[in-house]
């Protein structure tokens, strides 16, 4: 591979890296100041955690609650695999708060 070439693949890749970061907020949002930190989701049905910054981006992970199975084996068959994970939700975005209407939204 040539030496332009390389350059060329390096600034791409920089510019792809970079460019999830100058997407995000750098301002923060007025409503969000008091909210941010990370909240432990409380549920007879669900356990989970969801993390909030002062920036307005949040991230979630939510688990249904469900007695762990043992497997036969050293590894679980496709089967026991797919129920393992059946339920399981994951998502990150922004969010906004709603102070007036205690209702906070997230935008994924």
């Amino acid at each position: 591979m040539t030496n332009f070439k390389r350059r060329g693949a390096a600034a791409l890749a920089v510019v792809l890296l970079a460019a999830p970061v100058t997407g995000g907020q750098t301002v923060p949002a007025r409503d969000t100041l008091r909210f941010f930190g990370t909240w432990r989701l409380v549920s007879d049905t669900q356990t989970g955690m969801m993390i909030y910054d002062s920036l307005g981006n949040m991230a979630a992970q939510v688990m249904p609650n469900r007695a762990r199975r043992k497997y036969a084996a050293a590894e679980p068959t496709p089967e026991e695999a797919k129920d393992a994970i059946t339920g399981y939700l994951a998502y990150f975005g922004t969010y906004s708060v709603d102070e007036q209407g205690r209702i906070i939204t997230h935008h994924r």
